[in-house]
Formats: C-alpha cells, structure tokens, sequence
C-alpha cells in the first residue's frame, strides 16, 4: 500500500479507502452513517444537533441519491462539501444502505 494512502492523509486518500469486509449496520448505524455524511459536508452543518443534521441529510437525499448513482453526470451535489471525496464515499455507502434497507426491513429514520 502506498504511504500516502492512510486514515491521516488527504481527503481524496481518505474517500478511497473501504475496509475489506463489511458488517450489517446494526440497530443505530443507519442514523449514524447519515450524521457521519453530515458532518463531511461541512459548511457549519457539523454543528447542528443531531437532529438538526439528520434533517439536513433528509432534505438532501434526492441530492446523495443522485451523488452515488451519477456522480460526474449528475448534479455534482458532492463537490460543494468541504471533504468532497470522503462526502461521496458517505453517498455511495447510505445509497446503498437505504436501498438495502428498502429491500429487506424497514427502519426508523428519526
């Protein structure tokens, strides 16, 4: 692996990097990933309440749909984060997770 490509590098380095096997998100990781998503958006969204990010993220979820399907012919919501690769991995993973989460058991957003 390169040096470079570490939890402590840039950005770009950091929005590259998935563990090797992944685990079900358990009974809160839905809402924590989508506070996760929030606080890598940045623009003083990082300090509203958890609610308040929650909400954030609900009121852009046609944007991170969009972000993690067609993310260079989309509408690029992505690019106005302050972390914008770590914000698209974040698109990807709850676009995944939501459209799992659909598919397979309904969950409680809030």
């Amino acid at each position: 692996m390169h040096p470079h490509l570490n939890h402590l590098s840039s950005d770009l380095c950091r929005g590259i990097l998935e563990f090797a096997e992944g685990r079900a998100l358990g009974k809160s990781g839905l809402r924590w990933l989508r506070i996760h998503l929030a606080n890598l958006y940045g623009a003083g969204v990082e300090k509203l309440s958890y609610d308040g990010r929650l909400e954030f993220v609900e009121n852009h979820l046609n944007d991170i749909v969009d972000s993690a399907d067609n993310p260079l012919g989309g509408n690029r919501w992505w690019l106005t984060a302050e972390d914008p690769f770590q914000c698209l991995a974040a698109c990807i993973n709850l676009s995944e997770a939501l459209t799992h989460t659909l598919t397979h058991v309904t969950f409680d957003f809030f």
